[in-house]
């Protein structure tokens, strides 16, 4: 084991501390606005389901929201209806409370990854700067994989993804161009980018193809990946086009995210 007991070494590991701790405030931020919202359903949840009165009322409308043919007739039917109804509520409040969980709980394979990603390019960086980069050594990460940001604008109608790796080092194959796509939008959901539900603008041609006549799913962040014109036969260029911009509108930057072209 090499040892860190020197003066350069010392330092890096300070700094490397200071990078953790960074990535780990990230990780924090970026789950604490769908904790509010958690907290806040189940709150609300948990009162209703101990308000008899409230439990009534909501269970009626609820009867009134069903068509005719699904509405329970006579008592024992309408017992069945109201047990399956309470037993809905009660699943999605436990659901609820294991999402809190899981937030509440640091993601530390997030942490350790994002940090180990970014320790990486910058000593890449550095060696290639100062000539010493090894010829016998592992290619730098860009020629092995394109960048997001590169693939704008070049002819790749022939070419094939076999592999998308993210800026937390994570790497997912995929041998179709939506597969592709729909790896980049499942990351940037699951990174918290739509934690509040919303989805901007731009991102509308994004998500349906423009001669669908579809729209987005309002703000149901979660149904981002569903529906969207992966059906159309749409060239290779067309979905990195539109990779990229949801990269960009997230705030993410397209030069962290390499494609490996099979």
């Amino acid at each position: 084991m090499p040892q860190i007991d020197d003066d350069v070494t010392i330092r890096l590991a300070e700094a490397l501390a200071e990078l953790l701790q960074s990535e780990r405030q990230a990780v924090v931020d970026s789950g604490y606005r769908k904790q509010v919202e958690l907290r806040h359903r189940v709150a609300q949840r948990e009162t209703l389901l101990q308000n008899s009165g409230q439990l009534d009322r909501r269970f009626e409308e609820y009867l009134d929201t069903l068509p005719d043919e699904r509405k329970p007739r006579g008592p024992v039917a309408l017992s069945l209806a109201v047990q399956e109804w309470l037993d809905t509520l009660k699943r999605e409040l436990s659901r609820w409370r294991g999402e809190l969980a899981k937030l509440r709980a640091v993601d530390k394979e997030l942490v350790f990854n994002s940090a180990r990603a970014k320790v990486r390019r910058l000593l890449s960086r550095e060696a290639r700067k100062a000539g010493l980069w090894p010829d016998n050594g592992p290619p730098p990460p860009h020629t092995s994989w394109q960048p997001l940001a590169t693939l704008l604008g070049k002819n790749i109608s022939h070419s094939k993804p076999s592999a998308v790796k993210f800026p937390d080092d994570r790497q997912i194959d995929c041998k179709h161009w939506n597969r592709f796509y729909v790896a980049v939008v499942e990351w940037l959901v699951a990174k918290g980018h739509f934690a509040d539900g919303r989805i901007d603008r731009r991102l509308e041609n994004c998500l349906y193809h423009p001669h669908d006549g579809r729209r987005p799913p309002g703000n149901r962040s979660a149904e981002l990946s569903n529906g969207m014109w992966l059906n159309q036969n749409l060239s290779a260029g067309y979905i990195v086009e539109k990779a990229s911009l949801f990269v960009r509108v997230c705030g993410e930057d397209a030069r962290q995210f390499f494609v490996r072209l099979g």
